[in-house]
């Protein structure tokens, strides 16, 4: 037998099988579990990858009404007059991101209390 740190990972495999004969029930529970590990660990990478992309989608809902109120500062843009149509619709709009902020903050607060258990 070759040292085993010569060869190649198929070579490995090869020298394996070939120890393997007649206990190919165990090589097969073997091959099994490293293909079930392998596609565990792609999931948990995907898995962290949504994770991350909602943390992200979190972030900018909740800093929208400071964006919002920034630009209005900046702009010189006040809602003083829910009787105009164009000032109620924004106002609403408004309330609304505010609401998706809350909600996103209270998710988040839910998520860190499951972290803790």
């Amino acid at each position: 037998m070759s040292d085993l740190r010569e060869l190649t990972a198929d070579e490995v495999l090869a020298e394996i099988s070939r120890h393997m004969v007649g206990h190919a029930s165990v090589w097969s529970a073997v091959r099994k579990a490293f293909e079930d590990a392998e596609r565990a660990e792609q999931r948990i990478e995907e898995l962290e990858r949504e994770r991350d992309e909602a943390r992200k989608a979190l972030d900018f809902t909740e800093q929208a009404p400071g964006r919002i109120q920034e630009i209005m500062r900046s702009n010189g843009l006040v809602i003083d007059d829910l009787g105009d149509a164009h000032q109620k619709l924004a106002f609403t709009v408004y309330t609304e991101l505010c609401e998706c902020a809350s909600q996103c903050e209270a998710a988040r607060a839910a998520a860190k209390g499951g972290e803790d258990e």
